[in-house]
């Protein structure tokens, strides 16, 4: 969370949700930040088609990158400097005018899309008529040629390779330039190179014109669905996708009989390539005169070239220009992750197994037909041909049938809130899976003499034609309802193994059906059918066991991932998700000794405890990196060692991490890769690793809270293993998505809403009150916790009961929320501030003054204890709900969930939650039973059965110092990150530190007794440039009332990366969120001392600063060097500043 120097809108109303708490720019709750005049008319249309297409270019063609090293740009020539950057670059993005904007092609008229649909089928099904149609000229060509028909074969087998490879060109080239281009470039390619095939003098030439007629034949079969995704809402799609899948099975069963009177007549076997050219060259000339172009991020990029030369505003840019192409990235996506998917997700594996069978079937047919009724029956080519009628009519039965269940399944989605669960789809792929190996055997028994009457036969390819259809198209759709993000790898991947295996299939079948016989060789093929037919009903018994994700969730962690860790630590799930029921609090039989509430006048025992064992470890830490920092003549191992008697003379080390969303996550995250001396290189002479270590507590607010949060439930991860391996932080995952592509938890969309509708509405029949951050912090866990279900049943106390933590080798982790009583619509400078650590919640403020176990949050406590039968509740402190509580303010992105492609169970449900608190209690958490009711002094914590509490930086406080300023925790130096976005640019100006300040010491606050530093005033911070650079606060104890500690501060700052992202962008490409980290560490390490080669010496001489005051000891010559020029010496301009633009410290 963020709080701007002035504020005079009310945060709560959801129209008025605008960075003057978070930054400057309001949410799009897609993730991406509009304009402040947009922001209350988003639309579904902006924020769900347009995002969810930003999201597919990133995963597809290439990333939006950040920007080029200074050194790398090209000169603007003439002499003349580089321009500024755009103030703020996201109002210079162009959307669409509203749901209604005729630009969009669901606005286009019904007419044309149906239009449009007739003529992308009739392309589909030039393309795949002229795969089989060379089927028919075979014998011909092959005699022509002097080759054998096996070798003759190769001319639909390598046409069928090239569907294989074209796929991996033209879904990538639709995403990136638009669908009409591809789609003619395609129709264009194959009718020019299936005219070679009519030409061709030798075999060769004729091979090589049929594999890149192949190749861009591909291009409708890739790109049709995706057209019809552009024109046609979910309900409409089914229709049209199924007759576009007619189109394509349809095509080649059409071609035999066809090709086979062309190749009898006159005409000859290259009329069959001379007419496919036409058909395709046909379609080529309807896609160039009538297809608008569809795909609307590249409308919105003609959109925007309009009005920049309207408006001579060349700022003006759609975000697909924002896309940049990258070799690397697009064989990544489009090839190499669509192989490890293929390899590592069972449900595409087996799935595409089957389609592929039942897809080299249909070319197998194309050589074991004429075996059957040109070779048993004694048909000529044309009246062989004519067989396949038998496979076209099963085909149009079973376009009928799917058509028919397709109310039903509307009906179904409507009933399940809109969540499409994958396994519907699969019912009727079971049943053409029994008609198609019905129809195998019905063939291979009554095929194989003449006795049998050829009708029969040829009825048998109505079950096999229906079959086909219902497997093909049903288990396609399966696969892709459960990977609906990476749908582009997902077909890849099935189309590479499809077109592989049908590919291979006419280079055998005839003689598979000669030397085993018919009778045999359709036993066979029915056998493997039926072999085959379990494996959507195995799917639809265990997907609970294989929908988890990947082979990593069912048989371990593989081996791959153990290897691509490049530091010490790998991110393992907590052995400790001990919520007795999920998400769902749960009462038990209470521990002999029961809890109850307790005053906060000193440590808990459990606290007192952990810190003797914690000071050991802390000790040699500090030993280790002060071994290695430059004093002169100074030895600051020695310093430890002699004081290591008097544990309370040795310094007691805090981390403040800022709010500020996954900015505050992301440049903290790499303050403390700086600071974690399991980071490589992190130990070396004159680095910062070790102070991690060395420090008692880490605390963190909202974004710095996921930041704690996630280490903690990863088993106190480090950074790096964290960003590197694969299964968290993947923010390219929009949580409006859920986990689509990370490589352990990936599941659907749709099965990510059920998740979250199932956990909290379990939480909810429970009979515990539910809020927003339910939903939040639900939807925070996917993205920070490896576990499946975003680990639903981890919660913040079994911290406290992990081996490693009770072995204090890490600090204690704090997180901080406000409260906010009944009424109370703004939060005051001076409200109750309440922690989470791992034994206790509560509040050290005078308004309250009291702890409860964490453990035991949900437990129903009255005036202090919990009363005879009571049970006591476990579950309730759910991790991913106390971060969610952290960042209330966060909440706000779900007001706008209707207009995303969440269900409209998930949105009904919140809207109910709103009927019932009110909007503008939208951002609030509520914990009830309020632990506090009725406990000791009244107040207004205590005297409501609810206690609701909102982000932690709501009273401007973004920089959760309160824990650490306790005295009873006796810290003595601070390293505040701050993230926070204070200026209109979204860089700190502190206004964090005076807000402790004005709280503790100054007349605003109600001066709660708590030791602070002086502070300058916010303008000061700018003008001296104490918030571009680390500056110690509170050097000289002598002038500060109280033991006030020594505070670090340390300011985001733009080092090699612009880092001041919104604080509402909920998504980043792994590019983006690395080079944020990388500029957080180089903010806590000066760009790795580049700016200041003593920084480490300093840093460390700010640590010992107290401790120096304690023993007594001199401080060394270099240590009063540092506090002259990092020390605030009380210097103060309080001119207002100007627009605050830092440049980049590094280049």
């Amino acid at each position: 969370m963020d709080h701007p120097e002035t504020s005079t809108l009310d945060s709560h109303s959801p129209k008025a949700f605008h960075d003057d708490h978070h930054g400057s720019q309001p949410l799009d709750s897609a993730s991406d930040c509009l304009s402040d005049e947009t922001v209350d008319h988003l639309e579904p249309l902006e924020l769900t088609r347009i995002n969810t297409y930003r999201l597919q270019q990133k995963t597809t063609v290439g990333s939006t990158r950040g920007p080029v090293p200074r050194d790398a740009w090209l000169p603007m020539g003439a002499g003349k400097e580089y321009p500024p950057l755009l103030p703020d670059p996201e109002t210079y993005v162009v959307e669409f005018d509203g749901a209604e904007d005729p630009l969009h092609p669901y606005n286009w008229s019904m007419t044309r899309r149906i239009f449009l649909v007739c003529i992308l089928c009739y392309g589909t099904f030039a393309g795949s008529f002229a795969s089989a149609v060379f089927s028919a000229a075979i014998a011909s060509a092959s005699s022509e040629f002097h080759v054998s028909q096996e070798v003759g074969s190769l001319g639909v087998t390598l046409y069928v390779l090239g569907f294989a490879a074209g796929p991996t060109i033209w879904a990538p080239a639709s995403e990136l330039i638009g669908r009409r281009w591809p789609l003619s470039l395609g129709l264009l390619g194959c009718g020019i190179f299936t005219v070679g095939c009519a030409t061709g003098k030798d075999f060769q030439t004729i091979m090589i014109c049929r594999f890149f007629a192949g190749l861009f034949a591909a291009s409708p079969i890739a790109v049709v669905p995706a057209v019809f995704a552009d024109l046609f809402n979910n309900a409409q799609r089914g229709i049209v996708m199924s007759i576009f899948c007619m189109a394509v099975f349809i095509g080649p069963f059409a071609a035999p009989f066809v090709g086979g009177f062309i190749t009898m007549s006159a005409l000859g076997w290259r009329w069959t390539m001379y007419i496919s050219a036409i058909m395709v060259l046909v379609g080529f000339v309807l896609v160039v005169v009538f297809l608008d172009e569809t795909y609307a991020p590249v409308i919105l990029v003609r959109k925007a070239a309009t009005l920049r030369r309207q408006t001579h505003n060349w700022g003006i840019h759609a975000k697909q220009d924002e896309v940049e192409v990258d070799f690397h990235e697009l064989m990544r996506n489009n090839f190499t992750r669509p192989l490890k998917m293929l390899f590592t997700e069972p449900i595409l594996l087996l799935i595409s197994l089957y389609i592929s069978f039942i897809y080299g079937l249909i070319y197998a047919l194309l050589g074991a037909y004429p075996v059957v009724f040109q070779g048993v029956y004694g048909m000529n080519m044309g009246e062989g041909g004519l067989a396949f009628v038998g496979l076209i009519v099963g085909e149009l039965l079973g376009g009928v049938f799917i058509l028919f269940l397709q109310g039903s399944y509307i009906k179904k989605l409507a009933a399940n809130g809109d969540v499409p669960v994958p396994e519907w789809r699969l019912p009727p792929a079971i049943v053409g899976g029994v008609t198609f190996a019905a129809g195998m055997f019905w063939f291979g028994w009554t095929g194989y003499t003449s006795s049998i009457h050829w009708m029969v036969p040829i009825s048998s390819g109505i079950l096999t034609g229906f079959g086909i259809f219902c497997i093909f198209l049903q288990c396609f759709n399966y696969i892709v309802d459960c990977y609906p993000t990476l749908a582009a790898s997902t077909i890849a991947a099935n189309t590479i193994l499809r077109s592989a295996v049908g590919c291979a299939f006419p280079l055998f079948s005839r003689q598979m059906m000669e030397n085993l016989g018919v009778q045999w060789a359709g036993t066979m093929l029915g056998c493997i059918a039926a072999v085959m037919v379990p494996i959507p009903i195995a799917f639809m018994v265990v997907q609970s066991l294989v929908n988890v994700s990947s082979l990593r969730v069912v048989f371990g962690e593989t081996e791959s991932l153990a290897k691509g860790a490049s530091v010490a630590t790998t991110p393992v799930n907590r052995a400790l998700p001990n919520a007795p029921n999920g998400y769902t609090p749960e009462g038990e039989t209470c521990p002999s000794n029961r809890p109850s509430i307790r005053n906060a006048t000193a440590l808990s025992s459990a606290e007192t405890s952990w810190l003797k064992t914690r000071r050991n470890n802390t000790r040699d830490a500090l030993k280790a990196f002060l071994s290695r920092v430059d004093f002169g003549s100074f030895n600051g191992s020695d310093y430890i060692d002699n004081h290591s008697g008097n544990t309370s003379a040795l310094p007691n080390i805090g981390i403040a991490v800022s709010g500020g969303g996954y900015r505050a996550l992301m440049n903290g995250g790499g303050a403390l890769q700086a600071f974690d001396n399991r980071t490589t290189n992190s130990t070396l002479k004159g680095q910062l690793g070790g102070i991690l270590q060395s420090a008692t507590y880490l605390s963190g607010l909202s974004g710095g809270a996921w930041l704690v949060g996630s280490m903690y439930m990863n088993n106190f991860s480090d950074v790096s293993s964290l960003r590197d391996n694969g299964s968290v932080w993947q923010f390219q995952d929009s949580i409006f998505s859920g986990p689509t592509q990370s490589t352990a938890w990936s599941i659907s969309t749709a099965k990510y809403y059920s998740q979250l509708l199932g956990a909290v509405n379990g939480k909810s029949d429970a009979g515990y009150e539910v809020s927003i951050t339910d939903y939040w912090g639900r939807s925070l866990s996917y993205q920070l916790i490896s576990a499946p279900e975003g680990g639903v049943s981890y919660t913040w106390s079994s911290i406290a009961l992990s081996k490693d933590f009770r072995s204090g080798t890490m600090p204690i982790p704090v997180v901080i929320a406000d409260g906010r009583a009944p009424g109370e619509i703004l939060v005051p400078a001076n409200t109750t501030v309440f922690e989470f650590n791992p034994w206790e919640f509560g509040s050290w403020d005078e308004s309250l003054s009291a702890f409860a176990s964490l453990e035991f949050l949900g437990s129903n406590f009255s005036k202090g204890t919990l009363p005879t039968g009571e049970k006591c509740v476990r579950g309730f402190d759910n991790a991913g709900f106390i971060m969610g509580t952290s960042s209330s303010l966060f909440n706000q992105a779900f007001l706008h969930i209707n207009d995303t492609d969440a269900p409209p169970a998930v949105s009904n449900s919140i809207s109910a939650i709103l009927g019932r608190i009110g909007s503008e209690n939208n951002d609030i958490a509520v914990y009830k039973p309020n632990p506090f009711y009725h406990y000791a002094s009244q107040s207004k914590y205590t005297t409501s059965p609810s206690l609701t509490l909102v982000d932690g930086g709501e009273d401007l406080q973004n920089i959760p110092l309160d824990p650490l300023l306790q005295p009873q925790r006796h810290v003595d130096v601070i390293l505040a990150l701050d993230s926070s976005a204070d200026t209109t640019t979204r860089w700190p100006n502190g206004t964090s530190m005076v807000a402790t300040y004005e709280r503790n010491v100054g007349s605003s606050g109600t001066n709660s007794g708590l030791p602070f530093p002086s502070m300058p005033d916010q303008n000061t911070f700018v003008n001296l440039g104490l918030n571009n650079r680390p500056t110690f606060f509170g050097c000289n104890s002598s002038n500060i009332t109280g033991s006030a500690p020594l505070v670090v501060y340390i300011p985001n700052a733009p080092y090699i990366y612009p880092s001041n992202v919104s604080t509402f962008d909920l998504q980043y490409n792994t590019s983006e969120r690395n080079a944020i980290i990388e500029n957080g560490y180089d903010v806590a390490t000066m760009g790795n001392g580049t700016l200041d080669s003593i920084w480490p010496s300093c840093l460390a001489c700010a640590i010992l600063s107290r401790s120096f005051e304690r023993t007594d000891t001199t401080v060394p010559e270099i240590c009063a060097s540092c506090f002259r020029k990092y020390c605030w010496d009380g210097t103060t301009n309080a001119t207002t500043p100007g627009d605050y633009y830092p440049t980049l410290k590094l280049h």
